[in-house]
């Protein structure tokens, strides 16, 4: 898979339309570094989609 976002994207988890949006801080292969609130963690990009994009 090629990971498509960037560190400043605002992205979302594809299956809950709801879900609140987070910021990208960190990309690495196929996986994005996001902040959870409480905690930050390494996602699989794949599960999330592109809400609005960085212009860095």
């Amino acid at each position: 898979m090629n990971n498509k976002f960037k560190i400043g994207d605002l992205v979302r988890v594809d299956t809950l339309p709801d879900a609140p949006l987070r910021e990208v801080l960190g990309v690495r292969g196929d996986f994005i570094l996001i902040n959870f609130g409480g905690w930050e963690g390494w996602v699989q990009a794949g599960a999330y989609e592109l809400i609005l994009s960085s212009k860095l």
